[in-house]
């Protein structure tokens, strides 16, 4: 998955003309950026335990999740999308991820150098297990 993701990256670079490099700190300045984010840790980092919410036999545990980011940030009313669509919800987790690398809440890598050559998934600090922040 990460080597797919690089690969997409590089063709959205391609295809846009933006360097979008990888960002390490949230004061990361004007311009696009870009973090590696894995929407299954973000939950289990918040304290998230639903059975799998992929596919068709996912659907009680997407609106679970749903219900926990209703708390964290403002969805849109429709929420059909994300209830049907593993995809949505997943792009949902990463707004939430990304929101808390810019307001410096992730866990930063303490080998910053290694983190660079072997990537890093930013996460919040994580909660105690089975309980929401």
């Amino acid at each position: 998955t990460a080597h797919a993701a690089l690969e997409f990256l590089q063709e959205v670079r391609q295809r846009t003309g933006e360097t979008i490099p990888l960002a390490w700190n949230p004061e990361i300045g004007p311009g696009v950026h870009a973090i590696e984010i894995y929407p299954a840790a973000t939950l289990k980092a918040y304290g998230v335990n639903v059975p799998s919410y992929k596919g068709t036999k996912g659907y009680a545990a997407r609106q679970e999740i749903l219900r926990f980011l209703d708390a964290q940030m403002e969805l849109p009313e429709d929420l059909n999308v994300m209830e049907t669509n593993d995809d949505a919800l997943d792009a949902a987790l990463c707004v939430l991820a990304g929101g808390d690398f810019l307001r410096d809440k992730a866990l930063k890598p303490t080998k910053l150098e290694l983190a660079k050559k072997e990537g890093w998934i930013w996460i919040c600090e994580p909660v105690d297990e089975g309980h929401h922040r």
